[in-house]
């Protein structure tokens, strides 16, 4: 059985455990701090009996060097990205590299990240780690790639204060930008960037690192060991929807995200748990850069805004012509594709495309057609907007699945439509790892009964022989 303690702190590691939620549970008594924690993998990170099983085998795999045929492993670099990351050297050439461990879920999955390694070491770019070999025992995967001797911008920003000055911000993300055109031009979609997956060297070079999400375009369904594929905070809303058709304009989105949160010095979204950040990036709007850092420069804070438009259709086209508007603002001209974007965002939106993407516009198009008709939408005081609203706030205080199930009956595409799918199957999940938890203690109660009614009966019947044999001694 995994330390709890040891799995605490690699689910803090991983993101799926926020630092109030680490702080609650490190004041749990020993003894309940298993049940606890599995309760809040369940609730507030979404995850599975049978992915809290994984998890656990993964912070086992992280405590200690592994064992990997063919290399020599050396010290943990790092946890993230579905994975844990060792320094090692290559045996059959003395190559010193960085080796990642995955913990495939099944043999499918394994399959896909071997074809999608095999993918991205076909990749030959100056500004994307190298990937080198790739190869599984059973179902722990590993995935040697480019030893970079530097820091990630996350750390480097941390060094620094917290925030980077703009035009180092700006080289970071041209550099990254360029990876990730050699990305799409190879048909991959990263899905996991952020500040802590672009590497920098010591020469100021940006490559953008870690495999672990990324997968082809055409590969729409990807399993993986978490119910999350990438960081929430630095998601597109397509992807933080689960929308089946992702692509390329992700990534643009996650560039612009990472461009923020270096100049601002914090995530774009925040919250307590990954599933509430989910439901910000799902429904709500890109926050304004001028309202975290009032001087940034305008050609900053455009190139941030034309990255992460919410619809996919007024962003970047390309990652290279977010790299051209960085070059730009470097050379101090305003970004011109920016400014195209800004200035098409003043036409009349471009038609819907078919697909889940349609269903964001629902909740407005409804409440519209409801308030022309004159339709009573609400009876609390405000208007439907404070009705719908102070649903939402109800269900939130109901413990169980009630409040949230009401709010979708009665507001099926309502603004916190996310948010409530979200927390009804999470409390599905937690009801049916109670029940299965249930079963299994009544199962164990019910073979320890039987293992004292059979030793019972032992006894009984050693007894009887006893006394048979006293019986038999009395005659003589």
């Amino acid at each position: 059985m995994t330390d709890p303690t040891l799995l605490l702190d690699f689910a803090h590691q991983r993101g799926l455990i926020g630092d109030q939620a680490l702080s609650t549970l490190r004041a749990q008594p020993s003894d309940r701090l298993d049940d606890a924690l599995a309760d809040a993998l369940i609730a507030d990170a979404g995850l599975s009996p049978e992915q809290i099983a994984l998890l656990a085998r993964e912070a086992e795999l992280s405590a200690q060097p592994p064992t990997v045929a063919g290399y020599e492993v050396g010290r943990r670099l790092g946890a993230g990205g579905g994975g844990t990351v060792w320094r090692a050297r290559r045996i059959a050439d003395g190559r010193e590299v960085a080796l990642k461990l995955v913990i495939a879920v099944d043999d499918r999955s394994a399959t896909r990240f071997l074809r999608e390694a095999a993918a991205a070491a076909s990749l030959r770019h100056a500004n994307v780690v190298a990937y080198l070999d790739a190869g599984r025992d059973g179902m722990r995967m590993h995935l040697a790639m480019e030893l970079v001797d530097g820091a990630d911008a996350a750390r480097f920003a941390a060094s620094r204060g917290g925030r980077l000055p703009e035009r180092l911000a700006l080289k970071i993300v041209r550099d990254a930008a360029a990876g990730v055109q050699a990305f799409a031009d190879a048909g991959l979609v990263h899905r996991d960037l952020k500040p802590a997956n672009i590497l920098i060297t010591r020469d100021g070079v940006a490559k953008v690192a870690d495999l672990g999400a990324v997968q082809g375009e055409a590969d729409a369904e990807l399993t993986r060991t978490m119910a999350l594929v990438g960081t929430p905070a630095f998601m597109a809303p397509e992807q933080a929807r689960g929308d089946a058709a992702i692509d390329h304009r992700a990534d643009i989105y996650a560039l612009g995200a990472t461009l923020y949160a270096l100049v601002v010095g914090a995530a774009p979204f925040t919250g307590a748990t990954p599933w509430a950040v989910v439901e910000q990036v799902a429904e709500g709007a890109f926050p304004e850069p001028r309202d975290a850092l009032p001087e940034i420069g305008d050609a900053t804070r455009i190139v941030i805004l034309a990255a992460t438009a919410r619809d996919p259709r007024r962003r970047y086209a390309s990652a290279t012509q977010l790299r051209e508007d960085c070059v730009a603002a470097l050379a101090g001209h305003f970004p011109p594709h920016a400014q195209r974007l800004r200035q098409a965002a003043t036409a009349p939106p471009p038609a819907a495309e078919p697909g889940p993407r349609t269903r964001a516009w629902a909740p407005a198009l409804a409440v519209a057609a409801a308030i022309a008709l004159g339709l009573a939408i609400g009876h609390v005081s405000g208007g439907p907007g404070r009705a719908v609203q102070a649903a939402a706030t109800t269900a939130r205080d109901d413990a169980g699945p009630d409040g949230w199930t009401r709010y979708l009956a009665s507001y099926p595409d309502g603004p916190h439509r996310a948010e409530a799918q979200a927390a009804l199957a999470a409390q599905a999940r937690l009801a049916s790892a109670r029940a299965e938890r249930a079963r299994a203690e009544a199962a164990q109660r019910a073979e320890r009964a039987a293992l004292e009614a059979e030793l019972a009966g032992v006894v009984a019947e050693r007894a009887a022989v006893a006394a048979q044999l006293a019986e038999l001694d009395d005659g003589r």
